[in-house]
């Protein structure tokens, strides 16, 4: 009888340990589910996620040839890069006020209006190396007054009149991490020449004139 009452608790204590074992299983699958659930995807195969109490909009190579406007506007930080967009229009991300970064590198941009950055008073930085900008104007930057960090390298800068406010801007000293590595394209007088250290009074000069003020 003894016996059989011990063998009857090593069931029962067998049975109640694989009880439990099974109820912490369900919760981790449980908590495996919830994590998943903290990325959101949204049209052109989007991913929103937090990360260190930032929100972030991945929508890196995803084809994008426009910005789309049922993306949430509570996001911080808008990851665009390897995708198709060619031209900014003016107020593309006017509703997106909370950006702190916006990476727009290698895409095929080509032409950012004056006011495409409009309403992005907290950005910080912004980048748009590996693109195909000749021209842009300082007044571009006007909207983003807390703006740190810019990177233009590897555009195809055209050295010109047309680019002096440019110049101009990224030589102000405040502005040590604009700009640093973009280097002209054309004309050929400037070629290879960093925006950083071109003299700016050259831009707008005659071209016989501007070669013989040339540093040899």
């Amino acid at each position: 009888m003894r016996l059989f009452n011990g063998l009857l608790l090593l069931v029962l204590v067998f049975i109640v340990a694989e009880a439990r074992r099974g109820l912490r299983l369900g919760q981790d699958k449980s908590r495996g589910r919830s994590k998943s659930k903290s990325v959101k995807r949204f049209a052109g195969s989007c991913k929103e996620y937090i990360e260190n109490g930032d929100k972030f909009l991945d929508c890196q190579d995803c084809h994008l040839t426009a910005v789309l406007h049922d993306w949430p506007l509570d996001i911080d930080h808008l990851l665009l890069a390897r995708n198709r967009l060619k031209v900014l229009e003016d107020n593309t991300f006017s509703h997106f006020r909370n950006l702190v970064s916006l990476d727009l590198q290698l895409n095929e941009i080509s032409l950012i209006k004056a006011g495409a950055f409009s309403g992005l008073s907290k950005l910080t930085t912004l980048l748009l190396q590996h693109n195909h900008l000749q021209v842009v104007s300082e007044a571009m930057f006007i909207p983003m007054p807390q703006l740190r960090y810019l990177r233009l390298h590897d555009n195809p800068w055209t050295c010109d009149c047309q680019l002096d406010s440019l110049v101009r801007f990224l030589q102000v000293p405040s502005n040590r991490y604009m700009g640093n590595f973009a280097k002209c394209a054309e004309p050929t007088r400037f070629w290879g020449q960093q925006l950083k250290t071109l003299d700016p009074k050259l831009l707008c000069m005659p071209p016989m004139q501007a070669q013989v003020h040339l540093p040899r």
